[in-house]
């Protein structure tokens, strides 16, 4: 394994160097006091992992591994210092590790470790043909490769997770920081706040690192953007499906019911994010209109039975809509299903009565009129 080492301390470098020295198959391939790459881009370029001292002059380790990362962004980086704090910065750029001086031969020997296995990772991706990666949001967040179950994602903090699905509601957008911060910590500190967001920032980053190649989060200007390649996120190919399939008729009733079928649930709905109550709620009445629409195609065709399921559906997903519980109560009359209508309207009144809301008098009429009728 190739590396460089940057480090503004010539007695630091040396230790440095014969600490590396006692490692097998690990090669110096440039060794710097000075924090500028303008004539050391081949080495970068040859270099499979890159030690950077954090505090240096003129130029800090940060800004300098910035730099590397425009021209090699996928460039193995690990930050090295004295001092502990400045780990959250460190954290914003996604450093492969971050070491405190001074340097411990086991602690080098568990960085090559990483090294090795990130590398290798990386030749992985590269070899292979990835299959597609969908991302379902409907309910809750899963992902599912080709073939594959859904499975959830373990994610070290509770605002790790908030913070990806944000970024990926906003997937192609840079987000600014501070609407990061307003989103997500809006109570705390501002100062604080900036380096939860660091920390919260790379820890989603290690948590997608088994998606490389499909999801990135880069940083962009005082932001960050996420961006996604070879991936189909459930709730953008139902309504991509929705858009061609307008116009309902025998012929495209069924691929209709299909697609609906993608709705598991209304959208993050295990989560209590108030800033997707908007395109939740949105997204619901998308389903609605759809299934609407499929549950009168039915009733007006004669077909009773199917048109009460997708009723029944209706009102158990949205049960203060007073339509749809009305329709399905005529849907049950005209079936015969007495007990069915009885428990409908009772089910309804019951809803309203908790919400301290009247039922509508034109159920009420319907419903009386159709007790004395049978």
């Amino acid at each position: 394994m190739k590396v460089i080492l940057f480090d503004d301390e010539l007695h630091a470098l040396k230790f440095f160097e014969h600490q590396i020295k006692n490692l097998k198959d690990v090669k110096i391939i440039g060794q710097y006091t000075q924090p500028y790459i303008t004539n050391k881009m081949d080495q970068i370029r040859d270099a499979d992992l890159i030690f950077i001292d954090i505090e240096m002059p003129e130029v800090s380790g940060l800004q300098l591994a910035k730099q590397i990362l425009q021209s090699h962004p996928k460039k193995p980086i690990v930050f090295v210092t004295a001092f502990k704090e400045y780990a959250a910065e460190a954290f914003e750029i996604d450093a492969l590790d971050y070491i405190v001086k001074p340097i411990e031969l086991k602690r080098l020997q568990v960085t090559f470790e990483r090294a090795r296995a990130f590398l290798a990772s990386d030749i992985t991706s590269h070899s292979n043909d990835k299959p597609l990666l969908h991302i379902n949001l409907f309910k809750e967040l899963t992902f599912a490769l080709l073939n594959q179950d859904q499975r959830i994602v373990y994610w070290r903090t509770s605002k790790a997770k908030e913070l990806f699905l944000y970024l990926l509601q906003q997937h192609g957008r840079a987000v600014h920081s501070s609407e990061l911060i307003e989103v997500l910590f809006p109570h705390i500190d501002v100062d604080k706040a900036i380096s939860q967001l660091y920390v919260t920032i790379h820890h989603v980053r290690k948590t997608v690192k088994e998606f490389e190649g499909y999801i990135s989060i880069t940083n962009h200007q005082k932001g960050y953007i996420l961006l996604l390649n070879n991936v189909k996120i459930d709730v953008a190919e139902f309504e991509k499906q929705l858009s061609d399939h307008k116009n309902i008729s025998t012929e495209t009733i069924s691929e209709l019911e299909e697609i609906l079928k993608l709705y598991t649930g209304s959208f993050l709905e295990s989560y209590d994010y108030l800033w997707a109550v908007a395109e939740r709620e949105r997204l619901d009445m998308i389903w609605l209109q759809a299934a609407s629409q499929i549950a009168n195609y039915y009733r007006d065709r004669g077909s009773l039975d199917k048109a009460a399921e997708w009723y029944l559906k209706i009102c158990k997903m949205n049960p203060d809509n007073e339509q749809a519980h009305y329709s399905l109560m005529q849907v049950y009359a005209s079936l015969g299903y007495h007990l069915l209508v009885e428990h409908q309207y009772n089910e309804l009144r019951l809803y309203l009565q908790d919400l301290n809301l009247p039922m509508s008098s034109f159920i009420k009429k319907w419903y009386e009129g159709w007790r004395k009728s049978i």
